[in-house]
């Protein structure tokens, strides 16, 4: 797994997040989520609170599995992408 396909998924997240019509509030926190795994995607494994971001986005999936399943989808493969390239 690379870097480089989490940045895809990311972009894929972004792209299905426009055209999330409601609930601003997900996609405030998502988006959040997506800036801080961008700051921390250049960083070495030894700097990253991977707990913290992991945590993060298991959350985020339970919460809105049932209603948006294609985010949560995505969200569930960053999780996996991240954790086999160290983050």
């Amino acid at each position: 797994m690379s870097k480089k396909e989490v940045n895809l998924l990311i972009e894929k997240l972004k792209l299905e997040l426009t055209e999330l019509k409601s609930d601003s509030l997900l996609r405030e926190e998502i988006i959040r989520l997506i800036d801080e795994i961008e700051r921390q995607l250049p960083l070495n494994e030894s700097d990253v609170e991977e707990k913290t971001l992991a945590d993060r986005i298991r959350s985020l999936i339970g919460r809105f599995e049932a209603e948006h399943p294609r985010l949560t989808n995505i969200l569930s493969e960053i999780m996996n992408k991240l954790s086999n390239i160290g983050i």
